[in-house]
């Protein structure tokens, strides 16, 4: 059946398979049509913006979906987990709250962050060096005085 434009029901179809992130082959097979009569239909300006509102509909439903799930977990349900089902949880959440926050998820050694610290360590040294033969002023006895201070603020 190739040839002929999507009737109304193969566009809604299409458009709900690729607002949930299929491709345009995987959808092709679904319903028995050319991967390029289905490119085709979803470059449509018309068809691609309502791919996205279905898109945000979607997101939606699952971000209120997820909220309740997570919301309706009690302590009692986490300790009812095991430890393997406790630590994987637990680095599943931590990776989800990386990603939220922008923040890296990839495996890194500890070695490597002290590796890292260090080398922004030496830097920081090395620029204070600089600045202060420019401006005159003494970094590392700035922040001596302003330690000081905050623990004697503290200790108020």
């Amino acid at each position: 059946m190739s040839g002929t434009p999507l009737n109304f029901d193969e566009i809604e179809t299409v458009k709900l398979l690729r607002a949930n992130g299929l491709t345009f082959h995987a959808i092709s097979l679904k319903i028995n049509r050319d991967p390029k009569t289905v490119k085709k239909a979803c470059l449509d300006p018309i068809i691609a913006s309502e791919i996205i509102e279905i898109q945000e509909v979607l997101a939606d439903q699952y971000e209120s979906l997820s909220r309740r799930m997570i919301d309706s977990i009690t302590d009692d349900d986490i300790n009812k987990l095991n430890a393997y089902q406790r630590t994987i949880a637990s680095g599943i959440c931590t990776d989800k709250m990386r990603l939220l926050r922008n923040e890296s998820t990839e495996n890194i050694s500890m070695e490597k962050l002290d590796a890292d610290k260090e080398a922004r360590e030496e830097r920081r040294i090395e620029l204070e060096e600089s600045m202060s033969e420019i401006t005159g002023v003494d970094y590392e006895a700035e922040r001596v005085k302003l330690r000081e201070k905050i623990l004697r603020e503290s200790a108020r």
